[in-house]
């Protein structure tokens, strides 16, 4: 019995032990930390470097400006170095603005290009009116052309104008600053009263009030002579300009009587005389010939106009004539214009055609030695000279029309007496 209490008691004191030496003024030991995985520390890289995008080489550009000569545009642009596809497609949306037919040969061509290929094209020219115009084409994005017309803007301007002849009218009136188109309009005020190639004299004295258009400060023509007067020794003349309720344009003395006839004394813009109507050496044939007409020198291309209202009787190469229009008019008489480089526009057999109308252009078609038209008149079939046969005025102002002259007649006739006299 007190081995067994022995036995229990070194069980207890066992148990104790093994209790103390788990607590019993120890500090406890903490449960080793569980394995980490290993940290990869990673020197800083730098940004990864994209390759710039590949560089397109700059277009290479070209532009010159020529004036289109005697050339048709399309051949101009070819030579320039327009492929032949872009030439079409540029004149072709350029037709609606401008008809390249009838281009003429002081207009200014513009071309750019870009890596050989047209991207723009620019026509400077002037307009029918004589307004100066650009017409430009350019190639869109899409690649197709586009065209556009831009004009300046005219301003209208009422100027004087007066001289006294020394020479001829045509010296006196270019030494003042003056061009032929004027002078040709001045002759055609007094031409039926006045010839100009025969009756001018030194002392004459002129003066008159023309419209002036500018654009911008640019003067780009003439418009109408409104008032006239050309004063001679024995004589004084008047003209004034009128145009009627049918739209008609003249010129009438202070009483309404037309200052103009049913012929114009010439066919074309003052110019020169260089052979008259009878015998001639003719330097062609060398011989003396009758020279049943007026030859007027000029350079080709002038334009020709017919002196009356009439009907083409012809429009064609006729031998030594060279290229002549033929006019029947009334009163029995025909004129005839030869040596024409070409004909103008629309001109044919058969056709009405009016005073001052263009017919052809000055050439040297035919037996000719150089630009010049030769001027013919019959009457009932015989020759006659154009600058001594006698026609009537054309019918002068009545009624509406002659009331409506003089309420500005005392305007146009103050603007006259306000020029102070040369």
């Amino acid at each position: 019995m007190k081995s067994q209490r022995k036995r229990s008691l070194r069980r207890h004191v066992v148990r104790l032990g093994l209790l103390c030496s788990l607590g019993c003024g120890r500090t406890p030991v903490p449960p080793a930390p569980a394995p980490q995985p290993p940290v990869l520390v990673l020197a800083p890289q730098p940004a990864p470097q994209i390759p710039d995008a590949p560089q397109m080489p700059p277009a290479l550009v070209t532009e010159h400006q020529q004036r289109l000569g005697r050339e048709p545009l399309g051949v101009l642009l070819l030579k320039s170095g327009v492929g032949h596809e872009d030439v079409v497609s540029s004149v072709a949306v350029m037709q609606p603005l401008l008809d390249v037919r009838r281009m003429r040969p002081s207009e200014m061509v513009g071309v750019r290009l870009e890596s050989g290929k047209l991207s723009q094209l620019t026509i400077r020219r002037a307009g029918d009116d004589g307004i100066p115009q650009t017409i430009t084409v350019t190639r869109a994005p899409s690649g197709a052309f586009e065209s556009r017309a831009d004009s300046l803007e005219i301003r209208k301007v009422t100027e004087a104008v007066s001289g006294v002849v020394k020479s001829t009218l045509y010296e006196s009136m270019i030494a003042l600053g003056e061009s032929p188109s004027l002078i040709n309009q001045f002759v055609d005020v007094f031409g039926s009263a006045v010839d100009f190639y025969r009756e001018v004299y030194n002392g004459d004295a002129f003066k008159l009030v023309v419209e002036k258009r500018y654009a911008g400060d640019r003067f780009i023509g003439y418009g109408r002579v409104v008032a006239a007067e050309y004063r001679q020794a024995s004589r004084t003349l008047r003209g004034f300009a009128h145009t009627s309720g049918d739209g008609r344009p003249g010129y009438y003395d202070d009483k309404g009587r037309s200052l103009l006839t049913a012929f114009l004394k010439t066919p074309m813009e003052f110019t020169r005389i260089t052979s008259r109507f009878g015998s001639r050496f003719h330097p062609v044939l060398k011989e003396n010939k009758a020279h049943n007409g007026v030859d007027y020198g000029a350079p080709t291309g002038t334009p020709v106009w017919s002196v009356a209202d009439g009907k083409v009787l012809s429009a064609a190469y006729q031998g030594a004539c060279g290229n002549a229009v033929m006019i029947q008019h009334s009163n029995g008489i025909l004129t005839g214009y030869c040596h024409l480089s070409r004909f103008g526009a629309a001109i044919k057999t058969g056709m009405r055609i009016n005073q001052k109308q263009v017919i052809g252009y000055v050439g040297t078609t035919g037996r000719s030695t150089g630009p010049h038209l030769h001027f013919l008149m019959k009457k009932n079939g015989g020759y006659v000279n154009p600058q001594t046969l006698d026609v009537p005025r054309k019918q002068g102002l009545a009624g509406a029309e002659l009331e409506a002259f003089k309420s500005v007649l005392p305007s146009l006739a103050t603007q006259l007496d306000a020029i102070p006299s040369a």
